[in-house]
């Protein structure tokens, strides 16, 4: 009966250290064009780009800084 407590213990420990969240990205920048992108420059860390997109920006171009950080894969996922 003492294992099982001491292994629940630790079981809880371990999983409250575990911290799953995404860097908030603030721009001012309209990002409407390539010379204008938003420059992620740890695109191996979640990050999340907060803006809203009415007519005039529909779009939000994105610069990945992947030489500097040695990343191959970014995942960009669009929700509306």
């Amino acid at each position: 009966m003492y294992r099982y407590k001491v292994l629940f213990i630790l079981l809880v420990l371990f999983l409250c250290s575990v911290r799953e969240a995404h860097r908030p990205v603030l721009s001012e920048r309209k990002s409407i064009s390539p010379l204008d992108a938003i420059l992620i420059c740890a695109p191996s860390i979640s990050q999340v780009i907060y803006r809203e997109l009415i007519k005039e920006t529909s779009q939000v171009w994105l610069n990945f800084d992947v030489i500097r950080n040695k990343s191959r894969n970014a995942l960009v996922q669009n929700f509306v």
